[in-house]
């Protein structure tokens, strides 16, 4: 069985591990609360725990509330801001967000930003488009001085299946000892090359109601609470086996993307 070893400086590290969460709405919302739970987590078993900047320039609407955690009194207010502002009061965290569209243009400044802790990229988005970008932005300063990022974890998904894929940006020094242990993960863009294809055009919705057409009430949740559940096991246990994995509400049936050796380096686009 194939494993893969987060880096030592991540399991033990001196200062909270940075997060970037791009996105925050139907997953990202849920997402943002799971990662909130797992620093909570984390420092209690003596970790410096995460550091969350959240990326997003959208406002909560009436359509929002319901299925993304939000209420009433949100409405018109920036989505990443809202969460944050929650999240720091309830938890006594110091998280950031920033109000703007993570684009290939601004990618990298946002990046810049976000933290110079910042290993972790999380995107929460609704587009083949919105992942390409992300990509080239990595891809972009991978071999660079300031090549921080490790893993990117994305979340995708369709009325009521999804998916959740966690991807490294470079390779990861693995044990020596280990045969079995693999330094590099595919991502998103990786395991699906064609995923601007699959775009369909963005509707919004004007109700609840409208919303739920389009997407199960509860996929962003059961979504987010197995991706974050993925990256808790990678802090808490010493290897994973699984990068990530596939969820579908109508049948019930969850499968794992196994950790396997990849044939080539990273290739980017």
């Amino acid at each position: 069985m194939k494993k893969h070893y987060i880096e030592e400086i991540l399991r033990d590290p001196t200062n909270p591990v940075g997060v970037l969460v791009v996105g925050a709405g139907g997953t990202g919302s849920q997402v943002l609360t799971h990662l909130a739970r797992m620093d909570r987590g984390l420092t209690a078993l003596g970790h410096p725990g995460l550091h969350i900047v959240a990326c997003d320039d959208d406002r909560v609407s009436d359509a929002n509330i319901g299925r993304q955690i939000f209420g009433e009194g949100d409405i018109g207010r920036l989505k990443a801001a809202t969460l944050v502002t929650r999240i720091n009061r309830y938890f006594g965290t110091d998280w950031e967000s920033i109000p703007r569209r993570f684009e290939k243009d601004s990618g990298k400044d946002i990046l810049s930003t976000a933290h110079n802790l910042v290993r972790f990229v999380v995107t929460c988005v609704d587009s083949g488009q919105a992942r390409r970008a992300v990509g080239q932005v990595l891809d972009g300063i991978k071999d660079t001085v300031w090549s921080k990022p490790v893993y990117w974890l994305d979340f995708g998904n369709s009325r009521d299946s999804g998916q959740y894929i966690l991807g490294t940006t470079r390779n990861v020094e693995q044990p020596k000892d280990e045969k079995d242990a693999v330094e590099c993960l595919p991502t998103i863009l990786e395991l699906c090359p064609d995923i601007e294809a699959q775009d369909e055009p963005d509707v919004p919705s004007c109700s609840l109601r409208e919303a739920l057409l389009v997407q199960d009430l509860f996929i962003n949740s059961v979504l987010a609470g197995h991706g974050i559940n993925l990256l808790w096991r990678m802090f808490t246990k010493p290897f994973v086996e699984n990068h990530g994995g596939y969820v579908n509400l109508a049948s019930g049936i969850t499968a794992p993307i196994k950790v396997q050796e990849k044939e080539a380096d990273n290739v980017r686009v």
